[in-house]
């Protein structure tokens, strides 16, 4: 006889575990996320088979992680899908106009407008944003 599953074993996914998103810097590794130790300040928050989807904040790696275990101070979590990303192909759609630039900056700053080493304004969504933004402040500057 085939197992048929009962209604006590079903339930929305969103009612027994959550999703989190974390956003690490360019020098963390992704073997150091599989560390319980690296989830320590965080750990408190996390039930088992809560989900985290980990991104190095230059897009160079994600990770898809599941919690398996979770403490006051650490977490236990295995790799569910691991994906290195060339963190250069949303660089090449830079643009630059006269001595501003619009370019992605990393996962916590999005889209961004720099002169020079300056920034001016970031957490653009999209680069049609940003670039919208800087014709109209450059419209602004020429009319003041």
């Amino acid at each position: 006889m085939t197992y048929q599953v009962t209604a006590d074993r079903f339930s929305p996914a969103e009612y027994v575990r959550q999703q989190y998103r974390v956003v690490v810097p360019v020098e963390v590794t992704f073997e150091q996320t599989l560390e319980p130790a690296f989830w320590a300040h965080i750990a408190h928050k996390l039930q088992p088979f809560d989900e985290v989807t980990v991104y190095s904040e230059n897009l160079s790696w994600r990770a898809e992680l599941l919690v398996l275990q979770s403490g006051r101070l650490f977490a236990k979590v295995t790799k569910l899908t691991y994906l290195e990303m060339d963190p250069n192909a949303i660089k090449e759609q830079t643009i630059v106009m006269g001595d501003h630039t619009v370019e992605w900056g990393t996962v916590q700053t999005k889209w961004r407008v720099r002169r020079g080493k300056d920034v001016l304004r970031d957490k653009f969504a999209t680069r049609p944003e940003a670039v919208a933004w800087l014709e109209e402040h450059l419209k602004n500057t020429k009319a003041a």
